[in-house]
């Protein structure tokens, strides 16, 4: 079984390679929390995505899927950007306090390479570059790595705007890992081994989130066939399985669905 570090090495390699041959690669994650929404909303903007990976241990045992554990932006990143020579890095999300503490954070803790920049920082509450504005914003300050915290459901809609507008680059979802980057000891070590970090999530933010992993926790179980079936039939789903299946890499990307890309408004 791979662990959820081995599994994020192999995702990240898979990205660097891509990321060098050029192209735009979006990429996110799911768990059961976000994958209920989408049931609920529906699937179509996650088949646009490129890659969708599982971060949660519930999500995985409901899919069962038991040769690998979790992935998850906070795992991948540290792994990925030291890999990308000349990257001009944005950040997206959160308020623009925490917001400048990640940047400064992403600067210190990970090796990023000397030729390699964070470009621009966008808060996501009220610096985002939205519908004609994103062109603009690409021309300005041209980032080949968007990494995207605006939660689920809105960072995958914006993610895919500017990939129809992208030259070439990589999107990355990340949820709330921009507020949680910079608190080094947010998730303590032994949180990781142990499988805890939801606990201690919870623990530090009981009013948001004791739904989520108890009702809604309930609800995901109950639904397991629906999201088993709508997951498994992502594109993105498939290429994240090839990707973290230790072995060469396909080369190409299943298509994820049928039509023209997302079009500026």
């Amino acid at each position: 079984m791979l662990s959820g570090v081995q599994a994020s090495t192999l995702l990240a390699d898979r990205l660097a390679e891509q990321w060098a041959t050029g192209g735009v690669v979006s990429v996110t994650w799911l768990n059961h929390h976000g994958a209920l929404r989408w049931l609920d909303s529906g699937m179509a903007t996650l088949a646009w995505m490129d890659y969708v990976g599982v971060d949660g241990l519930l999500l995985t045992k409901l899919l069962g899927y038991s040769s690998h554990e979790r992935t998850s932006a906070d795992l991948v990143l540290p792994r990925l950007l030291p890999l990308l020579e000349g990257a001009r890095i944005a950040l997206i999300g959160t308020r623009r306090p925490s917001l400048d503490k990640a940047a400064a954070a992403f600067r210190q803790r990970f090796a990023i390479p000397s030729t390699a920049s964070i470009v621009d920082t966008r808060d996501g509450y009220s610096e985002l570059p939205i519908s004609g504005g994103i062109s603009s914003w690409l021309e300005a300050c041209q980032p080949n790595v968007i990494v995207v915290g605006l939660g689920s459901g809105l960072q995958e809609r914006w993610a895919l705007e500017v990939a129809a507008r992208l030259r070439s680059g990589l999107l990355i979802t990340c949820g709330g890992y921009l507020d949680q980057v910079h608190q080094p000891a947010y998730y303590p070590s032994w949180a990781y081994s142990l499988r805890l970090n939801w606990a201690m999530r919870l623990a530090r933010d009981p009013t948001r989130l004791w739904r989520r992993y108890t009702t809604e926790a309930v609800r995901a179980i109950r639904r397991r066939p629906d999201l088993s079936t709508e997951i498994r039939e992502l594109a993105g789903f498939k290429n994240y399985l090839t990707a973290i299946v230790p072995g060469p890499p396909s080369g190409t990307l299943f298509d994820p669905t049928a039509g023209p890309p997302p079009s500026e408004p």
